[in-house]
């Protein structure tokens, strides 16, 4: 009976065992899968105006000066993923959760711009063609990636000289003011556009679709004019834009600016219908702020969406892409996909251009970026427009500067950091006006013109209104001597 009862109990313990040994080989082969690393899920990266491969930190360092004390910011971060390559099926399945799981992450990402992987360039041959005009779809695309001798490549250069074409046309007539939304979307809906870049890369001497960027646009003239953002297009070897009906056209680069964050594309369209342009100056706080965007890229359920808010502020100064730049703040729900799309107020005219999702209003534990929730920027129209007018004037804006990076201390600041009050240059640009005369890092501007340096606006706004060509007197101090110097203000963007 004793014996029995032993080996019953090692029966049991042998089962224990055996099950105590499963449970732990499983845990380990889920914690050695867990630092497998996935190579078939890229990290999210900024689009960053251009750059796709490469981070870039678009703030500047914080210090103790008062210049540097901005609410920070982040530009619009797209959703990046590379093309999918095949692999084993452990990593494939590994892959697929992680893959959700980073899709859920980055939807809340402050990205306005979409990238996802390539999709398929068919497109129904059925589909009827574009009532404005006949031109080339998609779809008469090679499917096959072409030779790179025959693609165009992404200069991005400005390609307009002369006077600017008249864009804008009739804003709807609101029936209804109690709620005019219906009546805009309605008005506007068709002349609001998704926006696809598609962006090649060199792969055993032939160019393949890496990435697929998506935003949104719109349309400024009949003939075929259409702004969007800068950085949705700024890769793009193939651009495309599609309308609500899904007729599809093939898009030219024109111009624009990667500071603003404006480009104007140009399809070959004609009697196209066209939103109205309203006067971003004249933007009281509380006006409705409309956006018609994509969400989630063209070819989407989503497309088209609307999301209703209201102007928070005009005039807000943030530091923009090394540009201190004005922008409204709305509190209007903007998502990935909604980059270059509209913003209307409530008469159904545009009076900006989503651009910025939101402010960092804090850190996580893990050094993560918080976002301020409802605070996004969309680029005044007025701005936008002047930048484009400028830039069919002159090839391209011109900034005027001097060539130097500063952090203002006023009295109060200086005081509590036994500092010297003025503006000190913390770099001065190699080959750059103010290095030819003779501005060092460490020195102290504090006059200009014969101006006392008070509130670090005077060199700014003086630099501006004596423009390109002109000099400017800087007295500054170093190692406690007075010298002055002469410094050209020079166009930065040459």
């Amino acid at each position: 009976m004793d014996e029995m009862s032993m080996d019953e109990n090692k029966e049991v313990n042998t089962t224990q065992e055996n099950e105590t040994r499963s449970f732990t080989e499983n845990d380990s082969i889920w914690e050695n899968a867990k630092k497998e690393p996935v190579e078939d899920i890229p990290e999210a990266q900024p689009f960053g105006f251009g750059e796709t491969e490469e981070k870039k930190d678009f703030s500047e360092p914080k210090t103790k000066g008062s210049a540097e004390f901005f609410s920070e910011y982040v530009p619009p971060q797209p959703v990046y993923y590379e093309m999918p390559r095949s692999k084993n099926k452990a990593l494939r399945i590994l892959g697929i959760i992680a893959a959700a799981l980073v899709i859920v992450m980055l939807f809340s990402l402050v990205g306005a711009s979409l990238i996802l992987p390539k999709p398929s360039f068919e497109i129904d041959e059925d589909q009827e063609s574009p009532e404005f005009s006949s031109i080339p779809k998609a779809s008469d695309m090679a499917s096959e990636a072409p030779l790179i001798s025959t693609l165009p490549q992404p200069t991005r250069k400005n390609n307009v000289t002369g006077q600017m074409p008249s864009f804008g046309g009739i804003a709807p007539e609101i029936t209804n003011p109690y709620n005019p939304v219906i009546e805009i979307a309605a008005h506007n809906m068709e002349k609001v556009v998704s926006v696809q870049a598609d962006v090649y890369k060199e792969e055993n001497g032939r160019e393949v679709l890496d990435a697929r960027i998506k935003g949104t646009g719109f349309v400024v003239s009949a003939d075929g004019y259409i702004i969007t953002n800068y950085h949705v297009v700024a890769e793009g070897t193939h651009i495309t834009v599609r309308f609500t009906d899904e007729s599809e056209y093939i898009a030219e680069y024109v111009g624009g600016d990667e500071t603003i964050d404006i480009a104007l594309l140009k399809i070959n369209a004609a009697n196209l219908p066209v939103v109205a342009l309203g006067d971003s100056d004249t933007v009281p706080v509380g006006e409705f702020a409309i956006a018609i965007g994509n969400p989630s890229g063209m070819g989407d359920e989503l497309s088209n969406t609307l999301t209703v808010g209201y102007v928070s502020a005009t005039g807000r100064e943030i530091r923009f892409n090394g540009y201190k730049q004005e922008f409204l703040q709305i509190d209007t729900a903007i998502n990935p996909g909604n980059s270059g799309g509209p913003v209307f107020n409530s008469e159904g005219e545009v009076i900006g251009i989503v651009t910025l999702k939101s402010l960092v209003s804090s850190y996580d534990e893990y050094g993560s970026a918080v976002d301020s929730e409802g605070v996004g920027f969309a680029i005044p129209i007025n701005t936008a427009l002047g930048a484009l007018e400028e830039i069919f004037e002159h090839g391209a804006i011109r900034r005027p500067g001097i060539g130097i990076f500063y952090t203002f201390y006023d009295e109060e600041t200086a005081e509590l950091y036994e500092e010297t009050a003025g503006m000190h240059v913390g770099e001065v640009t190699v080959g750059g006006p103010s290095e030819k005369a003779g501005l060092m890092v460490g020195d102290i501007i504090i006059r200009c013109d014969g101006m006392d340096i008070v509130t670090g606006e005077e060199l700014v706004n003086l630099v501006k209104t004596k423009g390109i060509g002109s000099s400017i007197e800087l007295v500054v101090l170093r190692e406690g001597v007075e010298m002055t110097f002469i410094v050209e203000i020079v166009d930065l963007n040459k």
